[in-house]
């Protein structure tokens, strides 16, 4: 008995040949509830990082000396792991999302989703890990520096200094995606995938480059962001980064619930506002970075009261910070050659300070009492190209004013060429400032010249938009090959949103002839003999709506994400609304070229729906925006194909998308010479083909840097149709005759029918309190139009 008891198996010893094996001493919990070996590997092992699962580790103070810190690459594509598998997607023996009460699959497909049970979403092995252990107070010290500067943020919730409110909750989240949700930031491999999301998207936009991504995450890595304002602008970095994380991961592996995009990262967001406000009366540029960062979030997520509020407190420490001004004259650093970033600080003070002042102009809408900073006030130069602020490189660019630099440069300093130094984002500030003095111009017009006035105000700001366009360099062109060149950059994005402002710009221009869309105060009178001018400009603004459209057509297709700035879905639905404004009350349907413009401009919206639908993923404003324009656009469509004019609509309460529309009834003539859409033989367009709105949505397959500049068309006679109204717009002569007219209608000629729509109603999405209240402040952001209070905090 004790000769055979020898051989027992001991706890090391052997299996099959006599082979002994040591038995795993740190696996993870996730892997010891799936009974699978596990390699041990400290802050993650590689089957939960193969799997995208959760690795839960009992014992974070492995040291790292067995493994790399580093993960190891997984070569292929990622997939989702899916524990259940609804009846449809299992009858069609596809790939199932698993998700609960129905899978991404079946909803867009608007089929029944079932499960043959009512089991548990997980299989049981997820039931059984057990919840990670808190590290203890001698394990604060271990790890990484990344990892210690987080720790020393968890520590300050642990000792009562912040208190965190609940993660948010999404019931569809899987389970490797949880941390998304958690009330803390992830450690290693995690976190930096934030902060590449941070800096792919929203890093390039506007002029948020105010992070030197180098020196951060070096004083990251070093554990150097110790006090509560570098604390609080990591957690709003990884706030913002963790929607497009989340939203990157829907589009390359599963989809993921709309409420789990938008809610990632939320909480801690609260987080970097309450470690803010722990301490608001002390002031510093790191703070200031913040607070810009915290007004973007705010916007992000529909609370444009919260962000409009936060512009106050931007403007103001930009002001004690004395941000406004170069703190040096030596802008070349000649004097500061011993510090090693002195040339990334000063640069990140300039953008700072550039964007603030686009806040600023965002939230005053050309309003003197509601704007707070002076352009005037600003002496700093524009921001310089990304390559120099990398590799930190001092270099002078022009100021605001084209072709002028700081006064006390000395001549030595002055590059022959400093336009040539000037990145995209100082584009983007100068076509701000353009877009400020339009605004300015439009809000005051009982106190300027008509357009119509040689050298006035209207004819001095075209002609500063049209050379702010001619002055820029070949990069800046919207071309198929700068396209592909910003993608692999990560700055299609800032691309996109420079030349969205630019027709957005020239749209504001000339909303002047649309005063009835616009509900202009006071606006200009065109008499008689200046019809030709107003159908010019109500022309311009059509085709630079279009000219919108295209644009995100054209980026919708490498991305939603590209689409990264708050005010991407108001500039969409504000090309929607003019287009259709457009053919319902300016085209006259009489004309045979009118169907090529209804054709054409329904196509376009529809494009639009396309991008703000997919940008609902995003932004919560785009769904009621989408909603509303879908709406419009069906009864725009019947009439169409009815070829008679619709009733009287009164317009949707936004704060309701599914409120019914009211519709009073009203006597219209008929046409009887315009037959149903789909019935209209149409030909080609030289940038898209144009055929029944019927049909499955295309996209414009024509570059588009093809366009033609909308502030020069004059459309000759004989020419085909481009991406405004067709032949004869424009007549030569400076009357109009019967033989002349335009298939454009103005409502005081005579010997014109009224036209084929009565949709006057079609105006401004966002109302005061949607009460039309003469005594609201037109203030907001102006591409939101008026800000209603009730209704922007709201919208969800």
């Amino acid at each position: 008995m004790e000769a055979r008891g020898s051989f027992a198996p001991s706890e090391n010893t052997v299996h099959g040949h006599g082979r002994s094996r040591r038995r795993p001493v740190n696996a993870c919990s996730t892997c010891r509830a799936r009974k699978v070996k596990c390699d041990e590997r400290p802050n993650g092992c590689l089957n939960c990082e193969r799997l995208q699962l959760n690795c839960v580790q009992l014992q974070p103070g492995i040291s790292g000396a067995e493994q790399p810190d580093t993960p190891r690459s997984i070569t292929g594509i990622k997939r989702k792991r899916t524990f259940r598998v609804c009846v449809p997607c299992r009858s069609s023996k596809i790939r199932c999302s698993g998700e609960r009460p129905a899978c991404s699959r079946c909803t867009q497909r608007s089929m029944t989703c079932s499960y043959d049970s009512e089991a548990a979403v997980e299989p049981a092995w997820v039931r059984n890990i057990p919840p990670p252990q808190s590290p203890r107070d001698g394990d604060v010290s271990t790890g990484s520096p990344s990892v210690r500067s987080i720790r020393s943020v968890r520590s300050v919730h642990q000792e009562g200094e912040v208190s965190t409110s609940p993660a948010p909750q999404s019931g569809n989240c899987p389970p490797f995606l949880s941390w998304l949700l958690a009330p803390e930031l992830p450690d290693g491999a995690k976190l930096r995938s934030l902060l590449e999301a941070y800096f792919d998207n929203v890093h390039p936009v506007r002029v948020f480059a105010f992070v030197h991504r180098p020196t951060f995450m070096r004083q990251m890595d070093e554990g150097l962001l110790a006090d509560n304002a570098d604390r609080a602008l990591l957690y709003i970095m990884c706030a913002l980064g963790a929607r497009f994380y989340a939203l990157d991961y829907s589009e390359s592996t599963s989809p993921l619930p709309r409420d789990l995009i938008q809610n990632a990262g939320s909480q801690w967001a609260k987080v970097a506002e309450r470690l803010f406000f722990s301490e608001y009366s002390t002031i510093s540029i790191v703070k200031l970075k913040v607070l810009v960062l915290l007004h973007d979030y705010e916007a992000r997520t529909g609370n444009y009261a919260g962000s409009f509020l936060l512009t106050g407190l931007i403007v103001r420490m930009a002001h004690a910070l004395q941000l406004n001004k170069e703190p040096f004259t030596d802008l070349l650093c000649k004097d500061h050659t011993g510090v090693s970033n002195e040339v990334s600080l000063r640069e990140s003070r300039r953008r700072l300070m550039w964007a603030c002042y686009v806040v600023d102009v965002w939230a005053g809408s050309g309003v003197d009492r509601l704007t707070i900073l002076n352009e005037r006030d600003i002496k700093l130069q524009l921001p310089c190209n990304e390559r120099q602020f990398l590799l930190q490189i001092p270099t002078v660019t022009e100021c605001l004013q084209p072709g002028k630099v700081l006064d006390f440069l000395p001549t030595e300093d002055i590059p022959e060429k400093p336009l040539e130094n000037m990145g995209m984002s100082a584009y983007y500030v100068r076509i701000i400032h353009i877009w400020q003095r339009v605004l300015r111009y439009i809000k005051h017009l009982d106190k300027v010249e008509p357009p119509w006035v040689p050298g006035g105000d209207f004819s001095l700001m075209h002609e500063e938009i049209k050379v702010w366009k001619n002055s820029h360099p070949p990069w800046m062109d919207f071309s198929p090959d700068n396209i592909y060149i910003r993608r692999a950059s990560s700055q299609l994005g800032a691309l996109f949103l420079v030349h969205c402002m630019y027709h957005h710009v020239l749209c504001d221009l000339h909303r002047v002839a649309l005063p009835d869309l616009f509900k202009i105060r006071s606006p200009f009178v065109f008499p008689p003999e200046q019809f030709p001018l107003m159908a010019h400009m109500q022309a311009v603004c059509y085709e630079n709506a279009q000219q919108i459209s295209l644009l995100v057509s054209t980026v919708l297709r490498h991305g939603v994400k590209y689409l990264a700035d708050a005010i991407v879905p108001s500039l969409v639905y504000n090309s929607s609304r003019i287009m259709l404004y457009y053919i319902a009350r300016i085209v006259d349907p009489t004309k045979q070229e009118s169907m090529v413009i209804f054709d054409q401009t329904i196509e376009l919206v529809q494009h639009n729906n396309q991008a703000l639908r997919a940008m609902s993923l995003m932004y919560p404003i785009a769904e009621p925006l989408y909603v509303t324009t879908e709406d419009w656009l069906n009864k725009v469509r019947e009439s169409v194909a009815r070829g008679q004019a619709t009733a009287y609509i009164a317009p949707q309460d936004p704060s309701d998308p599914n409120a019914e529309e009211s519709q009073t009834p009203s006597k219209q003539p008929t046409h009887p010479s315009i037959e149903p859409l789909m019935n209209i033989p149409i030909t080609s367009s030289p940038l898209h083909s144009l055929s029944s709105p019927i049909r499955p949505l295309s996209v414009p397959t024509a570059p588009y840097h093809t366009y033609m500049d909308a502030s020069e068309a004059r459309y000759p006679m004989g020419q085909q149709p481009q991406l405004s109204v067709p032949p004869a717009l424009l007549p030569d002569a400076g009357t109009v005759t019967e033989n002349t007219l335009p298939p454009v209608y103005y409502p005081e000629m005579p010997n014109l029918e009224p036209p084929i729509f009565d949709l006057h109603s079609l105006q401004n999405f966002f109302e005061w309190e949607n009460g039309g209240d003469a005594n609201a402040p037109p203030s907001g952001l102006e591409a939101l139009g008026t800000l209603g209070w009730s209704n922007l905090s709201g919208v969800q």
